[in-house]
């Protein structure tokens, strides 16, 4: 009976922590290590097609970088969106989008999610959290919008103290606010402050 208590409990804390990171870890870095007016850090990832992309690669485009795991109940709520944002702009000529997991140990779930979802987006499967950690230490998802000189513009995450798009003003702000995550429209007007940043 004591084991079945035991598994219940640690069952109930799955479900409440969610997409959080280990329970008893300080959460001293919700913001991340790269914020809004940042350049986008070094790094590069093999996407799902073979094909890699750095850093570099972003240079000269209006670029979104995703970081996601197919496990995550938030990811997968707003995984869906970002890929009707990707549609709408896929074909953008300075537009690029990156996707890339965060420790996702069974990457064979990756393509199935896409599947069932008829996703379409370019990911980047990682069973380690080497290229996360280079953005943030906990939280996801992310969303980094990156203006053409790699200066990130614009930041949505999945937690109550964040950088975010303020839609009315059209400005990136950070400060404690309500939980929000990017919508379609959100994106779509993030992606307009970041091209209009460019000039």
């Amino acid at each position: 009976m004591k084991k079945v208590k035991f598994i219940t409990a640690l069952l109930l804390c799955f479900c409440i922590f969610g997409c959080k990171d280990k329970i008893f870890e300080k959460d001293d870095n919700v913001y991340g290590n790269v914020q809004v007016g940042d350049q986008i850090p070094a790094f590069s990832v093999t996407m799902n097609d073979g094909t890699k992309i750095s850093n570099q690669d972003l240079i000269g485009y209006n670029s979104l970088i995703v970081f996601f795991n197919v496990e995550c109940g938030d990811c997968k709520k707003e995984l869906p969106k970002v890929n009707t944002f990707y549609k709408e702009h896929q074909n953008d000529a300075d537009f690029k989008i990156v996707c890339i997991s965060r420790e996702q140990t069974q990457l064979g779930l990756i393509p199935i999610f896409w599947e069932e979802n008829n996703l379409i987006l370019p990911y980047s499967p990682q069973d380690t959290r080497t290229v996360y950690n280079i953005f943030a230490k906990n939280i996801i998802p992310r969303l980094y919008f990156c203006n053409k000189s790699g200066k990130v513009v614009a930041m949505f995450s999945d937690n109550t103290d964040y950088t975010y798009l303020n839609t009315e003003t059209n400005t990136a702000l950070s400060g404690t606010l309500a939980q929000k995550m990017a919508s379609v429209e959100d994106m779509n007007n993030a992606l307009e402050l970041t091209r209009k940043s460019n000039n």
